[in-house]
């Protein structure tokens, strides 16, 4: 996984609105009355999606896009 200045909360929020599963005002009124945490957002791609986490969404078939490629796990090579 890939690390950045960018918080947890900040990639998930990103993540929501790049791939449209809502609105940046949906986002802000969420995060103002649940609070800003990874289990909010994560509770709004669930509500909006049925999925309960970002590597849930990335699995599907359905076209989520990862915008910072830091949800994605890599993959190991097996050595002989």
């Amino acid at each position: 996984m890939c690390y950045n200045s960018k918080s947890e909360e900040t990639k998930l929020y990103d993540f929501i609105i790049a791939n449209n599963i809502a609105e940046e005002g949906e986002l802000d009124l969420v995060t103002h009355v649940a609070g800003w945490s990874v289990e909010t957002l994560e509770s709004v791609i669930y509500a909006r999606t049925g999925y309960r986490d970002v590597e849930q969404c990335l699995c599907s078939n359905e076209g989520y896009e990862d915008v910072y490629g830091d949800f994605e796990e890599e993959e190991e090579d097996d050595e002989e």
